[in-house]
């Protein structure tokens, strides 16, 4: 059996959505993250931190456009 400890990793559907002056643009986005195992994590939780996780990496992105996340469906990836 797995360590329960172990990272683990997840895979969230992101929505994103790109508004240049009057136009909007929209994109589906799949983003993999991992967690510690230590905690059990709610999908609610789950889906703050992987939206939040995006957000962090790209945060250059957010700079320079106007752009809208919005959470899909996230899963476990074994």
């Amino acid at each position: 059996m797995g360590d329960p400890c172990e990272e683990k990793s997840y895979r969230i559907k992101l929505n994103l959505s790109i508004i240049f002056g009057s136009m909007e643009f929209t994109s589906e986005k799949d983003y993999d993250f991992d967690i510690s195992g230590d905690f059990k994590y709610t999908e609610e939780e789950l889906i703050d931190i992987g939206k939040s996780r995006f957000i962090e990496e790209y945060d250059y992105l957010f700079s320079d456009v106007d752009i809208t996340v919005s959470p899909g469906d996230i899963k476990k990836i074994f």
